[in-house]
């Protein structure tokens, strides 16, 4: 069983442990995977954000006209 914390910023690396909760010993018969998702915790290589990166100005991702949108309905596909 993959275990992922979800986010952001969570350790995955305890959640290993959940198998042992549950009921009937089933969680005994599969192997538990946890990860230190996104540069947290002990993931290597560690995570590093290029500066000011959520403060600039962001792309208009709304389509300037409807043919334009339908291009990328069909792309999105």
């Amino acid at each position: 069983m993959l275990v992922n914390p979800g986010g952001p910023g969570g350790s995955g690396l305890g959640l290993v442990t959940l198998g042992k909760d549950v009921p009937n010993n089933v969680g005994q018969a599969y192997d538990w995977i946890g990860f230190d998702p996104r540069g947290v915790g002990l993931s290597r290589p560690a995570l590093s954000c290029i500066p000011n990166y959520l403060s600039g100005p962001r792309p208009n991702y709304v389509p300037l006209n409807k043919d334009l949108e339908n291009i990328w309905l069909m792309h999105s596909k």
